[in-house]
Order: C-alpha cells, then structure tokens, then sequence
C-alpha cells in the first residue's frame, strides 16, 4: 500500500518522462534495500510489461535496464490480480520463480504480493508485485524438522514435495513432473493426510506425524481484524478470495516419517519435543495476529494519524489528490442523480520554476503553503480543496454555478497577486492561472469536469497567465 499509493506513482502516470521513471524506480530500489526481504519489486503495465523492476541481489538491489524487462502476460500471478480492485491484494502459492518462461536455476522459492494500480483518474494502470523471497522460511523449517532418524517433508496443498531429503522430488508441478508427488507415491497415507488437520498413524512399517499450517487464513484473519478495528475504513487491504474457494483450501503439510523401532527409541522425550515444536509453528502466525491486533489497540492515535497522512497532502493541509476523488466521485453521484450543481475549479501557480531556482525549493514549499492558505480561507465550508499534483490545486464547489465559481476564482487570483510572501530577507509575488468548468448532464463520471477544467487552464495559460477561463 506504502509503494503502490505513494506520489511517485502519480508524477510517473501524470508525466512517464525517464526523470520520473528514474525517481520511482529509486524509491523501489530503497525500499528493497531496507526491507531485505524482497527478492523483486515490479510495476508491470495493464498488458502484461514489465515497466520498472529491482532485483534484491543477495543486499545489493540493482534496478534492471529497460532491454532486459520481460513480458508477464502469461503469468498466473498477472491474469489473477489485474482483475483486482483498489486495495485488494494478490497472495500467490508457494512455488518457484520463472525467468524468461524457464525456472531459474538454483531454484528460487517464491510467495507473490500483487495489488493493483490506479493512475489520478480511476483508470486501472497495471499491478505492483513484491515476490518473497521463501528460503529463510524454508530453511527454518527444515531446522525445526531435521532432528532424529526419519525423513522430514513439507507438502502443499496437492501432495507435491516442497520439502524432501531427495532433491530430484522437489517442485514437482513446476517441472512438469505430475507424478512425481506424495500424494502419488503413497495415496493411501495421503488421503489420512489431507483429511486431518494433524495426527499420527502407522503404515507400510512406518509411523507417519503431521500436522497443518494455513498461511493464507491467517493472513485473512489480520486483515480482518484490521479492518474492523479502523472499522471498516476503505483503506484497509483485503485479500479477495476466487468464488467458490475458501482460506482452508490452501494449506501446507509439516509431516515427519520414522520406522517402528526409531519411533519406539524417541517416544518419550524427542516425539514430545517434535510435537512441542509442531504446536509451536502452527500456532505462530496466529499469535503474531493477536499481537499485532493488540499494538494496534494500543497505538490508536498513531493509526488516526496515519488515516490523516493518507487523506491529506503533508505540506499544505489539503486533501489528497487520491482523498480529493474520493470526496468528488461521492458528490458527483448525488448531483447526478438529482440534477444538482456543481463546479470545478483548478488552480496552477505561474512560473513555479522561477521561484525555485531564483529563491530555493524551500522558497517554492512556502509558495504553496500560501496558495492553499489563501484559497481555504476563501472558500465555503462545503467546498474541498485537494492538491492534484505539483504546484496544481482543484476546488469541488457543490452547489454552485458558474458566475459563483468565477466570483471565487477572480477574488482567490486578486489575493494571490497582491500578496507579499517572506523569505531569507527577501519578499516574493506570484500569480496563478484558474480554468473552470461546470457540470452537465451528459458527463458519465467526475473527471470529464476535471478534464474540461484542465483544458480551461492551459487557455488561461496561454492568453498570458493570472487569468480566470471559464470552459465554454
């Protein structure tokens, strides 16, 4: 959620100059780098390109020449979670990872996190996949189950061997081995398996124990209880579930095989031991949940300072570009339905560039601080004023016609012109353009009003600025 409704995304989709492509593909690199758990970062397009891509490299995370980006279209992991809505997150099966349609070798044991992306105007711009990298986990496990004589093994969910002292077992279904599968070798023992959640039984000379861990259900149970503690607020991820399926589907087997006299020699002490151990792993995310649940009930002013981070722009108080089309898509539902007014304001500072350069970006932060202040001092308490992006401002104006909203922008332009602002002994002025545009009854959604405001503006930008255009 962090990468996925961050700015960077907004200035890239706004304008995919390469400065911006630059800057975003950066902010994935250091968020590789610190979070080090990240074997990849992707932005993958609506069709399936792969557009920016970090790779962790062992803690060194490298950002990959545009050449040598592939196409994901065929990708599971793609097809699932493009049909995704916002906020919704893809959890994908343990199995290997694909380069260039070939399993990389050594293999690289994979669990995929996809959500997809929204560009300013609602339109669905492709997916963010974060693949996690499984070998730590795969590796603590082994730990935990390699005590004794006996065989250890981790299945997944159709009997394929994700953990086997036989190598050449392994990630059956990833090498197109069907066969080559607990569930084929030993189909009596595996019906007791995946019938039970844990148990112990005798077979073929053998004693069998097992038990089962539910990744995906836990993931949903924090997500839950997340959502219910910022009761039910919109920006909570969810991790949809295919119709028909449950959480309880996808599971894994933690399963140990001894034979009798093994089993009769540890029964004592070290089979306690195991299923001390088992109790323990199948237990952990679950404790986890509730700790996190707990942290939260305890940090709640931190969490209603997070939900005012992500509803307002950090440097001038106004709402989020993203907040701003929340509020706007509510309102224009209303005045679709009966009839009502609205207007739309956009605001863009006249050459910004200049104040940067000849004063500082200090200089400019307090330009917009300004702009804002001005423009929130002067509007009605139910009109909104978000920051689009930039140095660009949008005001909803419900209820207002158009020779309300040009009385608005013309004494919000006077203000901004006459005003003094101070910095390092030194006083600047700057001007601004406004475009406006009006609701009509044939517009289908809240940004063909925004779209005509914005094309207002470049009018006022080019009859020579400090204007107000009102789109006819």
């Amino acid at each position: 959620m962090f990468l996925s409704k961050g700015e960077s995304f907004k200035k890239y989709f706004h304008d995919n100059s390469k400065v911006n492509w630059i800057y975003l593909a950066r902010e994935f690199e250091t968020f590789s780098r610190y979070k080090k758990i990240y074997n990849q970062i992707r932005f993958i397009d609506e069709q399936g390109k792969e557009k920016i891509r970090v790779d962790y490299n062992d803690g060194v995370p490298a950002i990959l020449p545009r050449s040598k980006l592939q196409n994901k279209s065929s990708r599971y992991y793609f097809k699932k979670s493009i049909k995704l809505n916002n906020y919704e997150v893809y959890v994908s099966p343990l199995d290997l990872n694909i380069e260039n349609d070939l399993v990389e070798i050594p293999y690289n044991p994979m669990i995929r996190f996809a959500t997809p992306i929204f560009d300013g105007y609602g339109k669905k711009r492709g997916i963010l996949v974060l693949n996690y990298s499984a070998n730590e986990l795969l590796n603590k496990l082994r730990d935990i189950l390699s005590f004794g004589k006996g065989e250890a093994m981790m299945l997944n969910n159709q009997g394929y061997w994700l953990i086997s002292e036989h190598i050449d077992k392994q990630w059956g279904f990833m090498l197109d081995k069907p066969d080559e599968r607990f569930a084929t070798s030993y189909p009596d023992q595996w019906q007791e398996i995946s019938r039970n959640k844990k148990g112990e039984f005798k077979s073929m000379l053998k004693t069998f124990i097992y038990t089962t861990a539910y990744p995906l259900k836990d993931a949903l149970e924090f997500t839950q209880h997340q959502s219910e503690f910022l009761h039910g607020h919109e920006l909570s991820p969810r991790i949809p579930l295919p119709k028909g399926h449950k959480a309880d589907d996808y599971y894994w087997k933690l399963l140990f095989v001894m034979d009798a006299a093994t089993f009769q020699f540890i029964y004592n002490e070290r089979l306690k031991h195991f299923f001390s151990l088992l109790l323990l792993l199948s237990l952990a995310s679950v404790l986890i949940t509730l700790l996190f649940v707990r942290l939260a009930k305890h940090d709640h002013l931190i969490s209603q300072k997070l939900k005012k981070l992500a509803t307002t722009d950090y440097l001038t108080g106004a709402y989020s570009r993203g907040e701003l089309f929340n509020i706007g898509h509510t309102e224009f539902s209303r005045v679709k339905r009966y009839n009502r007014d609205l207007s739309v304001i956009m605001i863009d500072a006249d050459y910004f560039k200049e104040i940067n350069d000849n004063y500082g970006h200090h200089a400019g932060d307090i330009a917009l601080k300004e702009l804002a202040k001005i423009t929130q001092n002067n509007i009605r308490e139910q009109d909104s004023l978000g920051r689009f992006g930039g140095e660009e401002f949008v005001i909803l104006m419900p209820e207002e016609t158009s020779n309300g909203a040009i009385e608005l922008a013309q004494r919000i332009r006077k203000n901004i012109e006459n005003n003094h602002i101070s910095y390092d002994n030194q006083f600047f002025q700057f001007t601004i353009s406004i475009g406006i545009s009006v609701y009509k009854n044939t517009d289908k959604r809240l940004e063909d009003i925004i779209q005509r405001a914005d094309k207002a503006l470049y009018q006022a930008k080019e009859q020579g600025r400090n204007k107000v255009v009102l789109y006819e």
